[in-house]
This record gives C-alpha cells, structure tokens and sequence, in this order.
C-alpha cells in the first residue's frame, strides 16, 4: 500500500505545488519527475501520475510537482533553462519528507530532460538521470531532422502513396514544404560548425560531470529525439562524452509514450533504472 501525499514547498520565495507517492516501506531510492512546458505535474495523459503510482507499489517513493508559474505553483512562468532552484526545492522536500530516502534519481520529458541534466551540478543525493527525448533544438536542428528522417519516411510509406494517388495530399504544397525545409537546412549549415547555444554547453558540461547513473530513452517517431540523434551524429565531442551512456529506443512511439504499451515500456525502464541504482549504493 502507498500513501498518496499532497506537499509546498519554496522555491525562490514562491510556493510549488507536489504530488508524493509514499509506500508503506520505501527504499532509499526515490525518484523526483520533472515535467517540461506546457504539461503540468500529472504529464501528458496522466502518464506521471501513473509512473508514480507504478514505483510506489515497488516500494519507490515518487514526486511530481508544478515549476514556477505551471499548473497550481505560484510566480510567473520560468523557461527551461532557469528552472535548476526549483528542481533543487523539489529534491530538498523529498528527500526531507521521506525519511528512509537518501538518494534521488530524476526523470525529465523534452526541456525538463535538459534542465534536469543542467542543473544537477555535484549534488551528491542525485544518483541517476533517466532522460526522455531531451530537448537540443538549434538553429536548423529540426529542419534537417526533417530532411534527413521525416521526408524519406514519408516516401518509404505505401499510406503515403495511397493518400497522394487518392488526392487526399497536396502535392504541390508539399513539395513546396520539402524544398523550404531543405533550404532553411543548408542555410544553417551543419550542426557540427554552429556556435552551439548556452543550454547545449551546459548540457554538455552536465553530461561529462555527472557520476550517477545515466539513461537516454528516445522515440521512434519523434523530431525532437531524431534531433538528439542529430547532434549525436554530427558532434564528436558529444560523441565522446556520451560514449558510455545507456540509451534505449522504442521504435514506434511517439514524443509523449502517448500509448498505453509505451508508457508500461517507460515504467519498466524506470523500475529497472532505480533497481540499478540501489544495489549499486547499498
């Protein structure tokens, strides 16, 4: 049995609203979810609040909670990139309240994957991060993801070549997509020569820092997770840097594990996740 528990707690002097899911006999393990924009705390089809639930019958404690101006915490909205003091207030009350809790593990979707990856710094009770489809966009990034993934698969599609043959596609306009996405591609240039942005640097530095355990789980049919291939491919020092990092794919999901088999797929990564982490510190 869990204790569903309702917590606020500061962050910056505004009040953020949680959501704790406590066994009866929690491990020393827990896990904190940071959501990213526009969801609030239960995540997109209530895939957070599930997960949470999932953890706690295996004796997880589990918290997700609203950041500065989303769902029902207070202040004005904060951007991905500023959101470290909250995620910070998040792991001090979970920790605290819990008291069998000694170290946290931290999930994040999309921009809360890079914040929590930003931000986690020597924080010594946060001993893993489980990264869905983390958020790299760049100038360019989506339209080459674009070029490269989405319109060749579009054209390996026999759906797609029914559609056009029955006229349900607008082959003009979507030749005219094809061609600005292409040159808007090129115009950029490469990723690998792009100055890269203060979040990307940051990422970067959070990657090679981080001694915890850390998993990046991406989507098949995603552009946000084909960016982060992107980056991957055309970079050689996040290549380098992510050489021994574990990633999983699940090939035909969507951004958000929108179906119930890939969220179950998602919760079976996460239980795995924390079962690694707490026979390696015990």
């Amino acid at each position: 049995m869990s204790q569903r528990q309702a917590v606020v707690f500061e962050s910056r002097g505004v009040p953020l609203v949680g959501v704790m899911e406590v066994p009866s006999a929690p491990r020393a393990t827990a896990l904190l979810v940071v959501t990213g924009g526009p969801q609030y705390r239960v995540g997109s089809h209530r895939q957070f609040a599930l997960l949470c639930r999932a953890l706690a019958a295996r004796d997880f404690a589990a918290m997700t909670f609203d950041f500065r101006g989303s769902g029902d915490s207070g202040g004005a909205r904060a951007s991905f990139e500023d959101i470290g003091p909250d995620i910070q207030a998040a792991v001090n009350k979970l920790c605290t309240t819990v008291a069998p809790v000694r170290r946290v593990a931290i999930l994040g979707l999309c921009d809360a994957a890079s914040a929590a990856l930003m931000s986690v710094g020597n924080d010594a009770r946060v001993a893993g991060l489980l990264l869905l489809n983390p958020w790299v966009r760049t100038k360019g990034s989506l339209e080459r993801a674009r070029v490269d993934d989405y319109y060749p698969d579009k054209l390996a599609s026999g759906m797609f070549w029914k559609r056009l043959l029955s006229g349900k596609v607008n082959i003009i306009k979507s030749i005219g997509s094809f061609f600005q996405q292409l040159a808007t591609a090129r115009q950029s240039g490469p990723a690998a020569v792009q100055p890269q942005p203060d979040f990307l640097r940051q990422m970067l530095n959070g990657v090679r820092e981080f001694s915890g355990e850390l998993q990046v789980v991406l989507s098949g049919q995603d552009m946000t997770a084909q960016e982060f291939r992107g980056l991957l491919d055309s970079s050689s020092e996040w290549r380098e840097a992510t050489k021994n990092v574990r990633q999983h794919e699940i090939p035909a999901a969507n951004h958000t594990f929108a179906s119930a088999q890939w969220r179950d797929e998602v919760s079976c990564l996460c239980v795995a996740f924390l079962d690694r982490i707490d026979s390696s510190n015990e």
